[in-house]
């Protein structure tokens, strides 16, 4: 089976122009989509030929519906269901951080029924305590990656770093899916802006 797996990856590296680790990572990617297997961290998360490769092959069917389109707000909503409350603590402090101006601390009080702005008014993101967090439910933080999702999607992109550095997020599915989403996500709109940029420089 290894043989052939080998020499696959050799012929679709020879037809696409890739890499034979590319190759390679997308032979083992489409193998654990058929089988369900959840996907290694680092194959989710890695910038390396194989990692990448793994990814293409991995979410080849989702990348039009599960991927692009994935409900992000709901699977950081799981992420932090399942942590525990110091993670959850930091989990939030990383969404709520960047909320400073004036506008965008008072719009937080027609989300999730003014749970946010509650605990900004009490005491402020900087000292966001962990038992502030036994009153944020799973489907709150849903709520405000919704709202963020709007005003600040780079906030919402930079969880993919701070969920794969955290051993007690990481371990989990949905942050395996949460990742790889923000990751691809983040890639391609820097590919669009790039060739928005092309396009510029190339008019007339």
């Amino acid at each position: 089976m290894k043989v052939l797996s080998t020499e696959n990856s050799m012929v679709l590296a020879e037809q696409n122009g890739w890499s034979l680790a590319f190759a390679q990572g997308y032979v083992d990617g489409k193998t654990s989509r058929r089988l369900g297997k959840t996907p290694a961290l680092h194959a989710v998360v890695g910038i390396d030929e194989r990692s990448m490769g793994f990814r293409a092959g991995y979410f080849e069917r989702a990348s039009r519906s599960q991927v692009s389109d994935i409900a992000i707000p709901q699977l950081v909503s799981q992420v932090y269901d399942s942590a525990p409350a110091a993670a959850r603590r930091q989990l939030l402090g990383h969404l709520l951080g960047r909320l400073r101006q004036p506008l965008g601390l008072l719009s937080l009080c027609a989300v999730a029924n003014g749970v946010f702005a509650k605990i900004w008014f009490h005491k402020g993101w900087q000292n966001l305590q962990i038992e502030d967090t036994e009153i944020v439910r799973a489907s709150d933080v849903a709520v405000l990656v919704d709202y963020l999702e709007q005003v600040s999607v780079e906030t919402v992109d930079g969880l993919a770093q701070m969920v794969a550095a955290s051993p007690v997020m990481a371990g989990s599915a949905a942050a395996a899916v949460l990742v790889a989403a923000l990751v691809q996500r983040a890639r391609s709109r820097r590919a669009g802006a790039g060739k928005a940029d092309d396009l510029s420089l190339s008019a007339p």
